[in-house]
Formats: C-alpha cells, structure tokens, sequence
C-alpha cells in the first residue's frame, strides 16, 4: 500500500467516525454532586463596542442533580436544558467533559437590545466551590452580520 492510498484511507475514516459522532444526539446525564446547586458569576465576552458595550456579562446556572438545567446568561433567561457529555473525540483535544446546548429568552443585555437565540455552553473545570465555563452563541443577524457571542473565562461560584 503507498503512502498516499494509506493516508486518503485514514482520512476517509476519520471523516466517517466524525460523521457518525457528530450526528450522535448527546443524551442528557446525571449531575455530578459538586456541580448540582446555584451558581452565579460574570464571564467576558470579546465583541467589539460597534455591537455590545457592556464587557462583564453576569450568569447564573441552576444545575439539578438530574442533569436539568435553567437559569441566565445576561438578562437572557436559559429554557429548561439539559447537561449532557462531549463527545470523546472533544475530550481529546481537551474540550470540557461536560455541555449544554440551549435557548435563550430575551436580551443578553436589555439596556442594548442585544439578544441571541442560544449556543453551547462547555463546562470546562469545576469543584465544589468554583466553576469555570464558556458560552458559544447561536443567533440572530446584527446589522446584517450572523454575529457569534463568545463568552469566556464565565467564573462562577455557589451561590449562597
């Protein structure tokens, strides 16, 4: 076998094994008990002031032990969701264990009619007193641009 046909063949598999996992609908998982609770926190996002002036957006996260998940992003409040598992081939490029795809209701920011429809939001690290996560968008056209919210470093603690 050359070198070539060996390469196209490794390339058409792993097409495929992504394919296939992409397609997979994640299901929803239960809680780990350090992540089961309220948290509350602000994360940054990187837009520029030409679409969104405030930096700190505030976030709160009602985790059940189930694996349910309300709560806000903003003044945005998340629908009911649910946590669920990366696929493992994220887990290898070291993307969180755990996310939740969700909708949103409402602005993001209220005082500058900036909304989204929902995103991804990844849980990168947690412990039993902070959590770290991002929020990736999904949404609607701002000035005829489908604009993406990223949201990082979303530092969130217990709330008491």
């Amino acid at each position: 076998m050359t070198k070539l046909s060996f390469i196209l063949c490794f390339s058409v598999l792993c097409i495929l094994l992504f394919s296939f996992t992409a397609c997979e609908k994640a299901a929803q998982v239960t809680a780990p008990a350090d992540m089961a609770g309220t948290w509350v926190g602000l994360g940054h996002h990187t837009l520029t002031s030409e679409f969104l002036d405030q930096k700190e957006i505030p976030v709160m996260l009602i985790i059940t032990q189930a694996g349910d998940i309300t709560g806000y992003i903003g003044d945005a409040s998340i629908q009911k969701t649910a946590l669920q598992k990366t696929a493992w081939w994220l887990k290898l490029l070291g993307k969180a264990k755990y996310r939740s795809i969700i909708e949103l209701r409402g602005n993001i920011v209220n005082n500058e009619s900036f909304s989204r429809d929902g995103g991804t939001l990844f849980f990168q690290k947690f412990s039993p007193e902070a959590m770290i996560c991002v929020f990736t968008s999904t949404g609607s056209q701002v000035d005829e641009k489908n604009l993406t919210i990223t949201i990082k470093d979303i530092a969130l603690r217990h709330a008491e």
